[in-house]
């Protein structure tokens, strides 16, 4: 991936072309091998600058900086939104378990219903 710099020194721009693993390392300008570091990198909008890069990702959807998943459940809560595809599956199979277990008592029940009356 490629990451723009702007050098401090020569005001120079240009692209350095790295892993997004030594995304923190130092380089050097081209124009005036002056060293420039991380704080040198220019920043596009949503992009994330800080101690660790990994902390933290830029979010489109709440259009911010999302921290951990308990940040971006508190905005959601916040805007009254419900967030999809995070739900627990455990809390799912155990719906459909009383569903399935309400549908088999209804359908016993009705076969073997016991207020049958007999005539004499």
């Amino acid at each position: 991936m490629y990451y723009p710099y702007r050098c401090p020194e020569c005001k120079n721009q240009f692209d350095i072309a790295k892993a997004y693993s030594s995304i923190d390392l130092d380089e050097v300008c081209p124009e005036c091998d002056h060293l420039c570091s991380k704080k040198n990198r220019i920043l596009a909008p949503g992009q994330f600058y800080g101690e660790k890069v990994e902390d933290a990702i830029y979010d489109p959807v709440f259009g911010c900086i999302i921290n951990n998943s308990a940040h971006r459940h508190r905005l959601a809560k916040e805007r009254n939104w419900e967030e999809v595809g995070n739900e627990n599956p455990n809390k799912m199979y155990d719906n459909l378990e009383r569903q399935r277990n309400e549908k088999v008592e209804a359908t016993y029940d009705k076969i073997f219903d016991t207020s049958i009356t007999v005539r004499r």
